[in-house]
């Protein structure tokens, strides 16, 4: 776990134990901060695989990386008291990791930029579980998580954690919190015959839910973010990411602990893609041949392009089906064609432009080389036409982030300002249908 330190902003673990203040959606102020200050710095001196997590069912092959660092001289005494739990007293967490966070709650573009460009290398697509328990001298811990203080249908994980004091504080965890509940949790060591720590939790409400599914980086629920209307998108619908090529049995564990019925791959056989049938995923697998993006759905006229007249009625006749939900949604990466799309459906939603670019760029967070910014970024703005940064592993820079807005924006869809209007007349342009439409809004906001 790494800290932002600033004599202006300083976003702590500490502080995520008590939860962010900040308001995720707020996108207009005038304050100016001093970035250039801002540094990462360990926690410790070892290296970040010391915090790293596998899963219970993975403990026996992978021990090594659950062992808890107790070399340094300044490790306290190992204590073996027994542990009072209270469940009466609720701490706000932020699962966020401390640069996430402080990129949502940065308000103006140079704030963003700066959060962007400074942290751009450091990979951050999981959730930070800050949980704090007494050590007993076990070589690795194991986490119980519930909604339910019986503990029944408890999400099991091995955890590993950071001393702070005579305390283990948690850090990065495989688990699948939603944010805005509360959870009941227990840390238990190898005698297992009490716990070492304990308590209720709420997960801070936020519109970002890293999923850490083993093999598949860039996972996050597509929930969260609050529209037009004042209804917030549901969790647990609509995941998107890279594609599964990779998986490991452990991620296939954790889409079944999802529920995730059905993949679609929205990848192009016109390109270097490889694809397959489910990707030995156990998901109901349809491609659908859909490789434009950014301002390549449109025709020169501004019209929906013969590729998107193609595919996206089919895409929304599914959208329309609950029997297709949970539902995974991905080409290659989950960055170019997966984000073009994310903005189709959630901007349909209701959600404004610039919460779609927060969803954007958020991506940038998930490898250490592919940026996906809105811009350069030069001055502190980002222009309308500016292109995304080059993708080092693609030199082709062929997809405009704010040219396909301002489209959308100065299109004969857009009868009243709005880009959720502009959205819809498009789909039903390119043939989707309107009752395909009104059925993915209920499912998504009720």
């Amino acid at each position: 776990m790494k800290k932002i330190l600033s004599a202006t902003l300083a976003l702590s673990m500490l502080l995520s134990l008590c939860g962010c203040s900040g308001d995720t959606n707020s996108t207009t102020s005038d304050q100016e901060v001093i970035y250039e200050e801002i540094r990462v710095e360990d926690e410790n001196s070892s290296s970040s695989s010391t915090n790293s997590v596998v899963s219970s069912e993975e403990t026996n092959s992978n021990e090594q990386s659950s062992v808890v660092d107790t070399s340094s001289e300044t490790k306290p005494t190992v204590t073996e008291e027994k542990i009072v739990i209270d469940y009466n007293k609720t701490v706000e967490i932020d699962i966020c990791d401390d640069v996430i966070r402080g990129y949502l709650d940065a308000s103006t573009p140079r704030q963003q930029y700066e959060f962007l460009s400074q942290y751009d290398t450091m990979k951050l697509d999981y959730q930070v579980l800050p949980v704090r328990w007494k050590p007993d001298g076990s070589v690795k811990y194991t986490l119980h998580l519930s909604e339910k203080q019986d503990f029944s249908n408890a999400e099991i994980v091995t955890i590993t954690g950071t001393y702070d004091g005579d305390e283990l504080v948690g850090g990065q965890v495989a688990v699948t919190c939603v944010p805005g509940k509360t959870y009941y949790w227990k840390v238990y060591g190898a005698s297992k015959e009490s716990p070492r720590g304990g308590g209720k939790i709420k997960i801070v409400n936020q519109p970002v839910r890293w999923i850490e599914i083993d093999g598949v980086p860039n996972v996050r629920d597509m929930g969260g973010w609050t529209t037009e209307s004042g209804k917030t998108i549901k969790y647990g619908k609509i995941y998107r990411g890279s594609r599964f090529d990779d998986i490991t049995d452990k991620g296939i564990a954790t889409l079944k602990k999802l529920g995730i019925k059905t993949d679609i791959d929205i990848r192009s056989t016109a390109s270097w893609d490889s694809h397959g049938p489910g990707e030995n995923t156990g998901l109901d697998y349809y491609f659908i041949n859909t490789g434009a993006s950014y301002d390549a759905i449109f025709r020169g006229d501004g019209t929906p392009s013969e590729e998107v007249r193609a595919n996206y009625p089919q895409i929304f006749a599914m959208l329309a089906d609950e029997s297709y939900y949970p539902i995974y949604l991905h080409c290659n990466f989950g960055n170019d064609r997966t984000g073009t799309i994310a903005y189709i459906m959630n901007g349909l939603l209701g959600v404004n432009y610039e919460d779609l670019t927060r969803d954007y760029e958020i991506t940038s967070y998930a490898f250490t080389h592919d940026r996906r910014w809105r811009g350069n970024g030069y001055g502190g703005t980002f222009g309308p036409n500016d292109l995304i940064q080059n993708n080092i592993s693609n030199s082709e820079v062929d997809g405009r982030w704010g040219v396909l807005n301002k489209t959308f924006m100065e299109s004969k869809y857009c009868t009243d300002g709005k880009l959720s209007t502009a959205i819809e007349a498009f789909l039903l342009d390119a043939g989707v249908q309107q009752k395909h439409i009104d059925a993915y809004k209920k499912i998504m906001l009720g």
